[in-house]
């Protein structure tokens, strides 16, 4: 007598599951998370280990903390676009104030701290600089913020529309893509919102079409590109979605 094979079915199905699995975990996203960092030096130049250091979001009133290492140095590794400030204490020195510090979407900020022996009750402000130089990446970065985009005559006012207000861009002259940045193949320019990759792979447009109302940055990264842009090697419209504030 012929034995039924019930697990057949069973194994099929899950062998579909794991591989859907696995397609999904090969997904990754492109960090549009910023990053500040730099070193903790008391007025000698001496390194200062051991200081607390915040940095705050000035829209939501978050807050991440970190210390400094035994070189002095201290890194926020994720930080949402936005404003922040910056305060800086270590037992002995007076309390290090930075504000106006603005980040955007994948920016490593240097912000070296030095501390003035006193009470931690006195307390040492500065003002960031409006104009940060970027000495860590060799990408070119080409910044539009929230209120630059309300204020444009955009056609139809549309994500597609953002890149081609930069230099260097120029609109698609065939059906693939829809821009194409200092003479570049369309077919290898590319659409990101909040490090994900929204382009239909055969005709490489976005199938993701948000209202440029709600978008709070856009950066179009023009080469030469990080390994991070894996897929194409033109430009890189990488868009961030507004977080929100604690007021209107």
């Amino acid at each position: 007598m012929r034995r039924r094979r019930f697990f057949s079915p069973i194994l099929s199905t899950l062998s579909l599951i794991l591989l859907a699995l696995g397609a999904f975990n090969a997904a990754h996203a492109v960090d549009v998370n910023a990053r500040i960092k730099g070193i903790v030096t008391d007025p000698s130049g001496a390194v200062v280990a051991s200081a607390k250091i915040t940095a705050t979001n000035t829209a939501t009133g978050v807050s991440s903390v970190t210390t400094s290492g035994s070189d002095g140095s201290y890194l926020f590794p994720q930080l949402l676009v936005g404003s922040y400030s910056l305060t800086a204490t270590a037992s002995g020195f007076k309390t290090f104030t930075a504000t106006g510090i603005v980040l955007t979407i994948d920016q490593d900020y240097v912000e070296n701290i030095t501390l003035t022996v006193g009470q931690a009750s006195e307390t040492v402000s500065v003002q960031a600089s409006a104009v940060e130089v970027d000495t860590t990446d060799m990408q070119l970065s080409n910044i539009v913020d929230s209120e630059e985009i309300v204020e444009m005559p955009l056609i139809n006012r549309t994500l597609t529309g953002l890149e081609l207000v930069l230099p260097g861009v120029q609109s698609s002259s065939d059906r693939f893509g829809t821009y194409s940045v200092s003479g570049g193949q369309t077919q290898q320019e590319s659409y990101l919102i909040d490090g994900l990759d929204i382009n239909d792979f055969a005709l490489n447009t976005p199938v993701i079409n948000p209202n440029i109302d709600a978008i709070d940055q856009f950066n179009l990264v023009d080469g030469p590109l990080n390994a991070e842009y894996d897929r194409n090697s033109g430009g890189i419209v990488s868009s961030t979605i507004k977080h929100g504030g604690n007021q209107f």
